[in-house]
């Protein structure tokens, strides 16, 4: 999955659900920070964590943009096609 500027398409960070690796990952986070947000509940909230990928392995990783699919292999942004 990638998070991706809507301002900027060159930036996106690749990012996870934390419970795959982390089923009781509970962030703590000040109820001042959050209060903005309004009332969550598991309904509308998504907690998703910035993936760092070792160096080694970066070359599997490309930006939604450089193959036009998403990360299920699937043509995103109004493609009819993701052959890249």
């Amino acid at each position: 999955m990638w998070l991706q500027s809507m301002d900027d398409p060159d930036i996106a960070f690749p990012v996870m659900m934390p419970h795959i690796v982390k089923e009781d990952y509970n962030p703590n986070v000040s109820e001042e920070m959050i209060a903005p947000l309004g009332k969550l509940t598991p309904e509308n909230t998504y907690i998703l964590v910035t993936v760092t990928v070792p160096k080694k392995y970066r070359r599997f990783f490309r930006k939604p943009e450089s193959t036009g699919c998403d990360q299920y292999g699937q043509p995103q942004r109004g493609t009819d096609d993701c052959g890249g």
